[in-house]
């Protein structure tokens, strides 16, 4: 008769056993890199829109910034607050992807 022992192959752990082998023992450091790569995936979706306001020069930028605080301080005095906030939520979703490509 043949060993079992001797057919038993040990395979060499992945990435993802060590994670889930690293939230089955530690949960809090586990929970504190998944909200670490979190931000880092924010910051790396922001990076070009930071650097595209950055080169725009302070003067620009603050013309623009009052241009969008007028017609926010308009707005808010000509529509309801559901409404106000239904077009801010508007222009993030779809205008402020494709600054970047503009500039």
């Amino acid at each position: 008769l043949v060993d079992s022992v001797d057919d038993f192959v040990f395979v060499a752990p992945t990435g993802p056993t060590l994670v889930r082998g690293l939230a089955r023992q530690r949960p809090q450091i586990a929970r504190a890199l998944l909200w670490c790569t979190f931000a880092l995936l924010v910051l790396g979706e922001l990076a070009t829109t930071c650097y595209w306001a950055y080169s725009l020069g302070f003067l620009s930028f603050l013309l623009m910034s009052v241009v969008l605080a007028l017609m926010l301080g308009l707005a808010v005095c000509l529509m309801s607050r559901q409404q106000v906030l239904l077009e801010i939520a508007s222009l993030m979703v779809n205008v402020l992807p494709a600054l970047p490509a503009y500039s």
